[in-house]
């Protein structure tokens, strides 16, 4: 019987940390948030064993400081796996992505995702993404997206004629970044939303 689990990691300061599944769970759902008002770096490595399924969603909200994610996902054979960052940055906000998939030679029937994306907030601030898979077999679908820039003004304009004003608007769109961790609708999700909510706030312009 397949068993899903959600956990939800809240990156208040650098970390340096190896993930692995339980034996239990056959889908894991790793939740980390990034909204700490100071300079981080953050390794985070996950393990994925054969027949498991894992989704990992990293959310950044950066306010004039430096952070740094690096994230290394290796795969067993039977395995399923999406990686999913979003980020927010302002001011003269510098953040980097180094995202890594393994999967070894003598894997089979791999699927793996990465899928990035950034809204900046103002001109001097700036994202710096690496999306990278290591790839030593052709058994294996694997895929990687990349989505950085403004916020749309079209998407500003339709709001505002929609008699939203313009703050609002922006607050909403940046908002939307981060659908899935309001979705997960639990107590924890809840809390790491809020300081979303709180995070945003502090960015806008």
């Amino acid at each position: 019987m397949s068993k899903v689990k959600n956990f939800y990691i809240n990156i208040a300061k650098s970390v340096h940390k190896h993930f692995n599944i339980p034996a239990n769970v056959t889908h894991a759902m790793y939740y980390c948030v990034d909204t700490a008002n100071r300079s981080t770096v953050s390794d985070l490595s996950f393990s994925v064993p054969a027949n498991k399924n894992i989704s990992i969603y990293i959310y950044a909200i950066n306010n004039n400081f430096q952070k740094h994610f690096n994230v290394t996902l290796k795969h067993g054979s039977y395995t399923n796996s999406n990686i999913g960052f979003r980020a927010v940055v302002a001011q003269k906000a510098n953040t980097v992505v180094n995202m890594q998939s393994v999967v070894d030679k003598n894997t089979v029937k791999v699927n793996t995702n990465q899928n990035i994306e950034g809204i900046i907030v103002g001109n001097d601030a700036t994202i710096h993404v690496v999306p990278s898979m290591i790839i030593d077999t052709n058994r294996v679908q694997a895929t990687h997206t990349v989505n950085i820039g403004h916020v749309n003004p079209d998407h500003l304009f339709y709001l505002m004629t929609k008699g939203v004003q313009r703050n609002l608007a922006m607050n909403l769109i940046l908002k939307g970044l981060f659908n899935k961790l309001a979705q997960a609708q639990s107590k924890n999700s809840t809390k790491l939303y809020n300081d979303i909510q709180d995070a945003i706030h502090k960015a806008m312009p």
